[in-house]
């Protein structure tokens, strides 16, 4: 498998699968996404196997040398080969001066046990679960997710470079929502409230 940084045009892939894969809310719209690629602080990659597309990545690297990942999806025919894996593994060599990955997940609901499936995925891979609070911003509010992080070296990033990348990625990926510096705030105040 090969991940390939690939320009606006390929939103044009998948955008469609976005609207099938990700609810409404969670959704950045189509006109901001492709503004945020042209604009270089946004990166859209996408996993080929053999030259055919199997699934697709889209990212905000962050001055803190934390690479922000806002999507990750495998196209449905693909499911169950093991991509979703092998993208987040290979991640890396696309940002070989990272320090790692920040992602977003969804709380565990004992009702809907694609959460808790979720969750080991990402935690088989060596990805970390922060303590505080987070949430992604949305334009009616606020969605409580977990923050984690997938690291790709020995030191991972500190609790200011934590701050910084989350800041930063609201200021760039959210910057269509309005309130998004309050959540910041709430965020901030659980952070200093914890040690990690």
């Amino acid at each position: 498998m090969e991940l390939k940084r690939c320009g606006a045009e390929m939103l044009a892939l998948v955008y469609p699968d976005m609207q099938q894969q990700f609810p409404p809310e969670e959704r950045k719209p189509l006109p901001l996404l492709e503004q945020l690629i042209s604009q270089k602080c946004y990166d859209l990659v996408v996993a080929y196997d053999n030259s055919v597309p199997v699934g697709y990545l889209l990212l905000c690297p962050t001055p803190q040398k934390i690479v922000w990942l806002d999507y990750i999806a495998v196209f449905p025919q693909k499911h169950s080969n093991g991509y979703g894996t092998e993208m987040l593994q290979q991640l890396s060599s696309v940002y070989p001066t990272a320090l790692g990955c920040l992602l977003e997940v969804e709380q565990v609901d004992p009702a809907t046990p694609n959460t808790l499936r979720r969750i080991r995925f990402y935690e088989s891979l060596g990805c970390q679960k922060y303590p505080f609070y987070y949430a992604l911003p949305t334009p009616d509010g606020s969605f409580p997710m977990d923050l984690y992080l997938l690291p790709w070296r020995a030191t991972a990033p500190d609790a200011e470079d934590i701050k910084g990348a989350i800041l930063y990625a609201f200021n760039t990926i959210h910057q269509d929502i309005a309130h998004r510096g309050q959540i910041y705030q709430k965020i901030l105040q659980s952070m200093d409230e914890q040690i990690f």
